[in-house]
């Protein structure tokens, strides 16, 4: 699950630069949860 997360957001960040920095920001802070999780 957290693989397809990622490739998703790597997707689309090709092509929104702009959105990818916003969405890895949010995305970031539950992803890194769930990691220590």
């Amino acid at each position: 699950m957290h693989d397809v997360y990622l490739y998703f957001q790597g997707t689309h960040c090709m092509k929104s630069w702009h959105t990818c920095q916003t969405t890895w920001q949010v995305q970031a802070i539950p992803f890194t949860s769930v990691l220590i999780m």
